[in-house]
Parts: structure tokens; C-alpha cells; sequence
């Protein structure tokens, strides 16, 4: 049989070990860069791992491209290269409770979760609230 002090000890162990994994966890999301290079190789964009734009980088043949083109180019690289930092993100938090939420959160996205909850928080609200009549 564990006693208080032992037990105390353990649980100090796995709470400095969870706060590790953490830290970690939170330095290697720091680090995620999502690069593309468009089609054409005109231009190459970064981001960071909230699909911030970091960087965007033009090759000489960007400047061939007419205003059109290259807003197309422009837009296609970065949505590429915020697809590869999300798949970077999803693949370090896929370990974490509640992968999909801390996900959600670091897209910028309300969980699923919390919508729901509001959801319900809303309905109910509505449901104890008469309906005001209008004055005519």
C-alpha cells in the first residue's frame, strides 16, 4: 500500500513529465513552416503554424506574370503551404487529450465541442425567455 507521501511523490512525477511533454510540444509548434512553391516556380511563400504569412518570395518570372495571374499564384502558394503546416500541427497534437480541440484552437476555429455547448447554453436560454409580443 502507497502512502500519502509516496503517492504525493508519484503524482509530483507525472504532472513534471505531462508539463514536459507540454513544453515540448509547444516549442516544436513554434517551429512549424509550411512552404510551397507555386506551379510555375515564380514565387515561394512560408507560414507559420497558424497559416500566418511569414514570408513570400518572387523569382525573376514573377515578374512576367500579369496582376491576375500572379494574385492567383499568390493565393494558391499560400493555401498550400498552409495546408502543409496544418498537416505538421495535426501530426504534433495528434498525441495531446483532446487532439481535435487544441487543433480547432490553434486554426483559429471554435471546437466542435464549445459550439455545441453553446448551442445548447442558447437554446436553452431561448427556451426560458417568453416571446416578447410587438405593440402594434
Amino acid at each position: 500500500m502507497k502512502t500519502s507521501t509516496t503517492w504525493a511523490g508519484d503524482m509530483r512525477q507525472r504532472v513534471a513529465g505531462q508539463l514536459q511533454a507540454i513544453a515540448e510540444v509547444q516549442e516544436d509548434l513554434a517551429a512549424v513552416r509550411g512552404r510551397a512553391r507555386s506551379r510555375d516556380g515564380a514565387l515561394e511563400v512560408t507560414v507559420g503554424p497558424t497559416g500566418v504569412v511569414l514570408d513570400i518570395r518572387f523569382a525573376p518570372a514573377a515578374y512576367d506574370l500579369s496582376p491576375g495571374q500572379l494574385s492567383s499564384a499568390v493565393l494558391e502558394t499560400i493555401e498550400a503551404a498552409v495546408r502543409q503546416a496544418s498537416q505538421a500541427v495535426t501530426q504534433l497534437t495528434a498525441t495531446l487529450p483532446n487532439a481535435a480541440m487544441v487543433e480547432s484552437l490553434i486554426a483559429g476555429r471554435v471546437p466542435d465541442s464549445t459550439q455545441s455547448a453553446l448551442q445548447r447554453e442558447i437554446q436553452n436560454l431561448q427556451d426560458a425567455t417568453p416571446e416578447v409580443t410587438r405593440r402594434a
